[in-house]
């Protein structure tokens, strides 16, 4: 039987207190309809794409467009429009991405490429768009339908809006103002 290495003991202390407080044990970043993501893959997408675009990319951002992605993933499915993986890769090392993507990060590069599509007036007068934009139509109510499990940590997902919002813990109660 292994024991703990004396110097982890305070780690383990504080995570099983900090368990207690938030409620979850989640140790996911988000799981969108059965495929998680770490937290680490959270923060290395937010990374890859604020150095990208010279922006400050927050974690919500990143865990909200994995949320809507499945629902522009089966929009494209079997198009001409539809993203490869190869070509997302090769857009972001264009881009000036070192290394290889993860799967957030692909799923972040592809949600910009169809984002893209539906926004350049050309390819809208495209006849082979024609199936696409009638479902763009239903676009937030398909994307409020995802399951999307979102740790705390990160904020809470709101179907409504179809992207993550604060979360304020429920040990935090508002004072009764009198």
């Amino acid at each position: 039987m292994k024991r703990l290495i004396p110097a982890t003991a305070p780690a383990l202390v504080a995570a099983v207190a900090l368990a207690g407080c938030g409620g979850t044990t989640m140790q996911e970043g988000v799981v969108v309809n059965g495929s998680a993501y770490s937290v680490q893959e959270v923060e290395e997408t937010t990374r890859q794409f604020s150095e990208l675009s010279g922006q400050d990319v927050a974690p919500q951002a990143v865990i909200s467009i994995a949320g809507a992605v499945p629902v522009l993933d089966e929009y494209f499915a079997g198009s001409t429009y539809q993203a490869s993986e190869s070509s997302l890769r090769d857009e972001l090392a264009g881009g000036g991405l070192d290394g290889e993507p993860g799967e957030l990060t692909l799923d972040v590069a592809r949600y910009q490429y169809y984002a893209s599509v539906l926004n350049d007036p050309a390819v809208q007068a495209d006849p082979a768009m024609a199936d696409i934009l009638a479902q763009v139509d239903g676009y937030a109510a398909d994307v409020a339908e995802q399951d999307v499990r979102v740790n705390p940590r990160f904020g809470a997902w709101d179907p409504q809006a179809g992207q993550v919002v604060p979360q304020v813990p429920s040990w935090i109660t508002p004072s009764d103002a009198s």
